[in-house]
């Protein structure tokens, strides 16, 4: 990245939600282009779109697109903890102390999961329907399980 910060988005174009930020020097690799945008991994295997004119780019290899969840794990995966596919509308979690994290999934007015993410302001999705794919996990302190999101798309 040669740009000091780069916001990264979920489509190719600036009217589309920003998923994070990326700052110069991060490295990430391409996995498709399409006009004067591609699609980006990090390292930390998030994914978006970012304006090619911010990016110096190196060595030229494939790279595979990120895998793409077509069902939830069984409930055994789950209750080990593993990558999971959940939709709902996200909602702001609001100050509980000692949270698990900073937002909810939900389906009607019952909550399926807490969220959180290190790479992702779901502060951007809060009131749209959404489908989320990450690692499930349930904490003992907390009385629903917890997605710690690596990806987000917004459903219509």
């Amino acid at each position: 990245v040669e740009a000091d910060k780069l916001r990264v988005r979920a489509g190719c174009g600036t009217n589309f939600n920003v998923l994070g930020m990326l700052r110069k020097g991060d490295k990430l690799d391409i996995v498709e282009e399409k006009g004067d945008w591609v699609r980006i991994r990090s390292p930390k295997s998030c994914t978006g779109w970012i304006k090619k004119d911010y990016l110096e780019l190196s060595e030229k290899k494939f790279i595979p697109p990120p895998l793409r969840l077509s069902v939830s794990p069984s409930p055994l995966a789950q209750a080990r903890g593993g990558r999971t596919k959940a939709m709902g509308v996200i909602d702001d979690l609001g100050k509980i102390f000692n949270r698990q994290g900073t937002h909810k999934l939900i389906k009607g007015k019952k909550i399926l999961y807490y969220l959180k993410s290190g790479g992702i302001d779901l502060g951007d999705y809060v009131y749209q329907k959404v489908c989320v794919i990450g690692l499930l996990t349930k904490p003992k302190n907390s009385p629903y399980p917890v997605i710690d999101v690596e990806q987000i798309k917004a459903r219509e």
